[in-house]
């Protein structure tokens, strides 16, 4: 009796679990898209500090500091 209880209890979570997969899965996939944004908009923030640090030793050697 006990393994019967047990088996149905298994099966029972299993079938839960399955549920769960579609929505894991779209979870990830709105984790992997906010991932790629926010290195896009890290290099975007690395390529404005680099114009700006060119810029600034630009001004720094012309006028001779």
């Amino acid at each position: 009796m006990v393994s019967e209880e047990i088996a149905a209890s298994l099966e029972e979570q299993s079938a839960s679990a399955l549920l769960r997969v579609p929505r894991a899965t779209r979870d990830v996939l709105c984790l992997r898209d906010d991932t790629v944004s926010l290195c896009n908009s890290v290099a975007g923030f690395l390529d404005k500090l680099k114009k700006l640090n060119f810029e600034i030793e630009g001004r720094r050697l012309l006028s001779g500091i």
